[in-house]
Formats: structure tokens, sequence, C-alpha cells
């Protein structure tokens, strides 16, 4: 089998293990990959299509920073950008995943949307802070970004964040895999 890489532009420990139970779920495809995760550049708080964008630009900058190819290896670069959206007058909290192939080959996908209550919507833009600080204080959890997120705290631990980005990178590896 040949030397699979998987690089997460991120070092938080709920996108590395939502990666690892997607590496799970394609074990003949992806089984024995070597998870690598580094920091980059990113938004504090995206909006929008800054959401997609970072995303993306995470993808690319963890390829860049993948370093040299060994021959036969298979380099992936994964990007998780999370945010809030405004769609048809509501604001969603959401994310986007992206991964690229060392050939250049890249597919995406969302997370669910889970609608942001007006309040949490309002301290984020008038504080200027995180969705995940702002949450964090309603909540009075600690370690929050690596627990249950926003997705967690407003469904009581229903739907994590964990959750959500493991589909959505179920999502994204799918298209690599199964031809149709």
């Amino acid at each position: 089998m040949n030397r699979i890489r998987i690089i997460l532009g991120s070092t938080n420990s709920t996108k590395i293990n939502a990666i690892t139970e997607t590496i799970a779920s394609f074990p003949a495809q992806l089984g024995g990959a070597k998870i690598e995760a580094i920091a980059v550049d990113s938004i504090e708080q995206p909006f929008n299509e800054d959401i997609k964008k970072g995303g993306i630009a995470r993808a690319r900058s963890a390829l860049k920073k993948a370093g040299e190819k060994v021959t036969g290896e298979k380099v992936y670069g994964v990007g998780i950008e999370g945010g809030l959206v405004k769609y048809m007058g509501t604001w969603y909290i959401t994310a986007y995943c992206h991964v690229i192939q060392d050939d250049g080959t890249e597919h995406g996908a969302w997370t669910s949307m889970l609608e942001c209550p007006k309040d949490i919507v309002d301290s984020v833009k008038r504080e200027a802070q995180s969705l995940g600080s702002v949450v964090e204080k309603m909540a009075k959890e600690k370690n929050w970004d690596s627990s249950g997120g926003a997705f967690g705290t407003l469904t009581g631990g229903r739907f994590t964040r964990f959750h959500a980005l493991r589909n959505a990178l179920i999502l994204c590896f799918s298209p690599f895999f199964v031809k149709t």
C-alpha cells in the first residue's frame, strides 16, 4: 500500500478527532494514513463566503506545508473553517470543509446549519468576538472549542461539532473514492 499523509490545517483536537474518524470510514482507501496537524493562518470570526474561503485557504496552506513528497505517496491538505452565515434573513452556525489532493483534485462540503440565536449573533457583532468565546461565556464551559462547540451547547449535547465535521469530511473525501 502507498503511504498516505493527511495534513490538517488546524491543531484543534475536535478537528483532529473528526479527521481520524473520517479515515476509519475509508479503510481500503485511507487505512494507515498519517495525520499531521499544523497551525495555519485564519480569520478570527468568518462570516458568509469568508467561511468557504477560509476552509479552502487552510487546505491550501496545509498542502503547501506538507514538504517534499515521497515517490508513490499521496498527500491531502484538509481545511475546516467555521462561522456564521446569513441565509434568507436568518443567521446559522456552520462550517466548511475542503480537501485538496496533491494532484490538484479538490472537493468541499458544508456541515449542517444550526440556527443561531439572535442574542449570540448580536454579541458576536457588537463585541467583535468569536462565536466560540460568546457561546463559551453563556454556557460557562471550559475548553468549549475542543468539546461540543456551539452545536453541542445549543442542542444540549445531542449533536456536536465533532458530528458535524465528521459528516462533512466524509462528504469531502467520498468523491475521491466513490465513482459513479
